[in-house]
């Protein structure tokens, strides 16, 4: 069995790939497009992981932990993260107001009620 590393520019018209379902005689065909369209989109992925890289540089380190809060459990209370980070309540309101100022969270409810999300 030949194996070449995967590319463009040595890739024929289409290219079948063995897997568990050669064996119902189905095959998978890679062609160039697709492999020119996962490369635009590791590309864009790239641009964005780098992004949001000097995003956080630029961010206090509580704003930060915020953020990441919310990106692992989807939403975002102030007891959680009075309860993670141990700062006080008006410093953590004052960060929540910036982050939903500059579009990073969006608010939910109201009062003690209210909850943050990512946009």
């Amino acid at each position: 069995m030949n194996v070449f590393p995967l590319s463009v520019a040595n890739l024929p018209d289409s290219l079948p790939v063995n897997g568990p379902l050669s064996s119902r005689r189905a095959k998978v065909k890679i062609r160039r497009r697709d492999v020119g369209i996962l490369q635009q989109q590791k590309r864009r992925l790239a641009e964005k992981v780098e992004r949001e890289k000097l995003l956080l540089a630029a961010m206090p380190e509580l704003a930060a932990r915020i953020l990441d809060h919310g990106r692992r459990h989807g939403c975002v209370t102030m007891g959680e993260i009075i309860r993670v980070t141990g700062a006080s309540r008006n410093t953590l309101k004052e960060h929540f107001r910036r982050l939903t100022e500059q579009g990073h969270l969006v608010r939910h409810g109201t009062g003690k009620g209210s909850w943050y999300a990512l946009p």
